[in-house]
């Protein structure tokens, strides 16, 4: 009984050791320009606190060096604790495709949340990856699968039946991503008028949700699906099953609802990309409709 009560008591003095302690990254020991509680109070218009001329790895220095967020419970994985100035470096690490600055960017340790996403790793990581992307071989925008025409209907037993009609006939195969989402009006709290989006997961055997190898893309609200040129098939149709419509029923202001349907190309088969290529998910296409309950 005592080793578990040892046990316990160990686990709480390193939360809160981790929380109240700062942990010092070694950044050389520069402390940044400004405090952190005032880079957080002015972190939406930084132009306050520091001057126009501060750029790329001098504003990052400027950055005070022990503040970030933590306990981001709702934040994708490796995200949920990090530094302001890891952020910094990495971000612009990736802009410069410099993989060398990626040593500045620091990975914030905590016994409870992961910031494996602001590290050294996963920065050379990422600008291998773009740089490979940019090494491969380009292919025609136009080939592109697009999305022409939406149609959907609902049963008797509010079941959405969703037909996505495709273009061209001898497309560019390989990896897209689709999102099936609803936009509509409902009730706040307050008993106001609000614009609310539910995302809708849509059953076809060629869909996979957040399916590893695209683990990149971060397609938190996407479906990744395989054009391939024996499955490809001209019109798709998905299934939307009768908890998700009854849901948006439930909150409808109205009797109508938008059902908004989008495809983005990530990458072919052989490993192209479109000749002007402008980052990733640049290259969809959307159609949507005014889908009514009787």
């Amino acid at each position: 009984m005592r080793s578990v009560w040892a046990t316990f008591l160990i686990l709480k003095l390193s939360l809160f050791l981790q929380l109240v302690v700062p942990y010092s990254p070694a950044w050389g020991g520069e402390p940044g320009l400004v405090s952190c509680k005032q880079y957080k109070e002015n972190i939406n218009s930084l132009h306050k606190v520091f001057p126009p001329e501060l750029k790329g790895e001098a504003r990052c220095r400027a950055i005070p060096a022990e503040c970030g967020p933590t306990g981001l419970l709702f934040n994708p994985d490796g995200m949920k604790t990090y530094y302001y100035r890891s952020q910094c470096y990495m971000d612009l690490a990736l802009q410069e495709q410099k993989s060398e600055m990626c040593d500045s960017v620091l990975e914030r340790k905590s016994f409870f949340f992961d910031g494996s996403y602001y590290s050294p790793h996963t920065c050379k990581a990422i600008i291998r990856l773009s740089q490979k992307d940019q090494a491969a071989p380009k292919i025609s925008p136009e080939n592109i699968v697009t999305i022409t025409r939406l149609e959907a209907q609902i049963d008797e037993e509010k079941r959405m039946m969703v037909t996505l009609n495709l273009a061209p006939e001898n497309p560019v195969f390989g990896t897209y991503s689709l999102a099936l989402s609803a936009h509509y009006e409902t009730e706040s709290q307050h008993g106001k008028t609000a614009e609310a989006t539910m995302a809708l997961n849509p059953q076809h055997p060629n869909i996979y949700f957040k399916k590893k190898p695209y683990e990149r893309f971060r397609l938190l609200s996407y479906w990744v699906i395989d054009f391939l040129p024996k499955s490809f098939t001209s019109r798709l149709t998905l299934k939307v099953g009768s908890r998700q419509i009854d849901r948006i029923q439930k909150g409808l202001v109205g009797k109508s609802f938008n059902l908004e349907a989008n495809l983005r190309f990530v990458e072919s088969s052989e490993g192209g990309l479109p000749e002007m290529k402008k980052g990733y998910g640049r290259y969809s296409s959307s159609k949507s409709k005014v889908i009514s309950f009787d």
